[in-house]
């Protein structure tokens, strides 16, 4: 019998296995992934277009784009879409970031065909109504206000504005302007430059099986190459940096938001295994140097996180917190401190073990199910990263040495190279 007053063995994780899946190009360029894995009878099927800020004409326009992508199609109005869609129990979002136009469906997969059917309807014949423009033009201007009332928010985009340009798709902010200007012309042109069988990839994780796929493969083979849209492209002015301070006045006068840090490496580059450490033991989890001292010791602030953003094109690093204007400058200069520390000092025996297994746990938890290794795959595939790229990452990880990390702080994180933005 077992002995249940006894605990299990701890075993440190030593290899991380990168999941198979597999791809199929199909004759109109679209290229569909699939991601056989779990037993729960659920689907996601994700569509992935490389458009985002990289590929607009005018600011926000892949925004609106996505946004209003299932709000209507030439055949249904988005309230008899939304009323199919829940017909089914399923959910069919889209958005859009600085680098991907994405439309995702989960749903059960006995419901897959009359779903699939929903979205493809969406993905070719969107109708992109003025109406609803008009509606997500005046919602996200109120939104828009109520940000920037918030000291954090203003922090952010000016960070963003200051490390890479008003004029960079990474760096350009959202104004009342910008949403005036939308035109429902814009949507349509975005779509038909955009939205083209050549530049899809169909990522689908969950309980498949070779039916499914042939459907799926059936189904989005049929789409023809449309007439792309022509127009004059954007001139993105090169990232110049802004290192130096910042001060801003806000509209909470008891609290000061704080956002520094400057432009870093993307996932592919050789430090970026390295950059990921530094910046878990620095800011990066709960039991990092910067909570230990500025919230558990010094009591300054509820929440202080180091970020490692990258993106498709670049990637940029940065510290934020909110505190109270009379701990400003002893927080500054704790942040500063822990800096200086992780470039003179090596990361003792017991952090880096505790540190390393942490980190083990989230790559394990990368493959834990269908969805999270669709994410992986998805990860892996539009960012154009070698198949075996989790295992290779985590392997560096594991090999890293106190001394190397040493390096990479003085290398990365001089704070004469960051850009400071205070907004009190």
């Amino acid at each position: 019998m077992q002995n249940r007053k006894q605990a299990p063995p701890i075993v440190p994780i030593q290899d991380v296995p990168m999941p198979s899946y597999a791809t199929s190009k199909l004759a109109n360029g679209v290229t569909i992934y699939d991601i056989r894995s779990g037993s729960q009878e659920i689907l996601r099927l994700e569509l992935v277009f490389p458009g985002g800020r990289w590929k607009e004409r005018k600011p926000l326009v892949s925004k609106a784009a996505a946004a209003l992508w299932k709000d209507g199609t030439t055949l249904h109005t988005s309230a008899e879409l939304a009323q199919n869609i829940d017909y089914y129990g399923a959910s069919i979002n889209t958005f859009s970031n600085p680098d991907f136009d994405v439309i995702v469906l989960y749903c059960l997969k006995k419901h897959y065909r009359p779903l699939l059917d929903i979205l493809l309807e969406i993905l070719q014949f969107p109708s992109f109504p003025d109406s609803e423009l008009q509606t997500f033009v005046a919602n996200n201007k109120q939104r828009l206000k109520v940000d920037l009332a918030k000291n954090d928010v203003i922090a952010f985009r000016e960070f963003t504005e200051a490390i890479y340009g008003s004029k960079h798709p990474y760096g350009y902010n959202s104004s009342e302007e910008h949403y005036d200007a939308l035109l429902q012309q814009d949507l349509v042109d975005h779509y038909q430059r955009i939205y083209q069988p050549s530049n899809l990839k169909v990522f689908i994780s969950g309980d498949t099986d070779d039916e499914l796929i042939g459907l799926t493969a059936q189904s989005f083979g049929s789409i023809r190459e449309g007439n792309k849209a022509k127009g004059p492209k954007l001139n993105f002015a090169k990232p110049q940096g802004n290192p130096g301070k910042i001060i801003l006045q806000g509209m909470q006068d008891m609290q000061v938001s704080v956002a520094m840090g400057r432009r870093m490496v993307k996932r592919s580059h050789k430090d970026y295994a390295g950059l990921y450490v530094l910046n878990t033991v620095l800011g990066g989890y709960f039991s990092s140097r910067l909570m230990t001292n500025i919230r558990e010791k010094k009591g300054y602030t509820y929440n202080i996180y180091s970020h490692l953003e990258p993106l498709l094109n670049d990637g940029y690093f940065y510290i934020s917190t909110d505190i109270s204007k009379a701990f400003l400058k002893d927080t500054l200069h704790q942040i500063n401190r822990e800096i200086k520390l992780l470039q003179e000092e090596e990361i003792g025996q017991e952090e880096m073990h505790m540190l390393k297994n942490y980190l083990a746990g989230n790559f394990l938890s990368a493959i834990d199910g269908p969805m999270n290794i669709g994410e992986l795959v998805k990860m892996i595939e539009t960012e154009s990263l070698p198949v075996y790229y989790l295992p290779m990452i985590a392997k560096e990880v594991r090999e890293l040495s106190s001394k190397r990390l040493m390096q990479l702080a003085k290398k990365y994180l001089d704070p004469s190279t960051f850009t400071l933005v205070i907004v009190q």
